[in-house]
């Protein structure tokens, strides 16, 4: 039988940095032309499928995701540092969702690296990039633009092991075996998913046969 892990968390990626107004100022040279560099490009957030996790739990505090954002260009034409990106552990067979649209974005269990979910803002111009043979001396700039922002849902799908649980249930003529199961889960420390293990959306569960010791052992199968 399955149960779903969900998660809601929201990604936002880094601001490019805004361009800068500059003028040479040297020696010997009285008027000096535009100089003033690019600002940096924004972080990117992206998804890393991690086979070591098996729960959404850890979003259940930390839900907000940011990359750092570029910084200003600068004098010299000097170009704005690129801001960090950022990445996300999520488990494996995780299926995100659009949270608005409900719209699947991404199946984890078919990465096999990062996945960008946001895109990083660009970095604006700087006033040498608006220099022209009828502007020698140009004060404008542009400011970066601003990073991408999403709402996340995150689904992950579980399989409840009974026979590693080692819940012995007494099944009857028409006895719901879901109801069971949730049972023995709530009763386990205190909600603690001890003996569910994470699998993909493809898994299924063909049969519930009783093993020798009277506990419940379930089968996998593909769907």
């Amino acid at each position: 039988m399955h149960f779903v892990d969900e998660a809601t968390i929201t990604v936002t990626a880094g601001h490019g940095g805004d361009g800068f107004l500059s003028f040479r100022r040297e020696k010997y040279i009285p008027r000096g032309g535009p100089d003033g560099g690019d600002g940096g490009q924004g972080g990117r957030v992206f998804l890393v499928p991690d086979t070591g996790l098996n729960t959404l739990s850890v979003f259940r505090h930390a839900r907000r995701f940011r990359a750092e954002s570029g910084t200003r260009g600068g004098n010299k034409n000097r170009t704005g540092a690129g801001g960090a990106d950022y990445s996300v552990a999520v488990p494996k067979g995780t299926m995100v969702f659009d949270a608005g649209t409900q719209e699947l974005i991404v199946d984890m269990a078919n990465e096999r690296g990062p996945f960008a979910i946001v895109e990083g803002g660009r970095g604006g111009r700087g006033n040498a990039r608006f220099k022209s043979s009828t502007n020698r001396a140009p004060r404008r700039t542009s400011p970066g633009s601003p990073g991408d922002e999403r709402e996340l849902k995150l689904e992950l799908r579980l399989l409840a092991d009974i026979g590693l649980l080692g819940i012995q249930l007494d099944l009857v003529a028409g006895g719901n075996l879901e109801a069971h199961a949730l049972a023995g889960l709530e009763h386990l420390a205190g909600g603690d998913a001890l003996g569910v293990h994470a699998v993909g959306a493809q898994v299924g569960l063909e049969r519930v046969e009783r093993g020798p010791v009277g506990h419940l052992e379930a089968d996998e199968v593909d769907a």
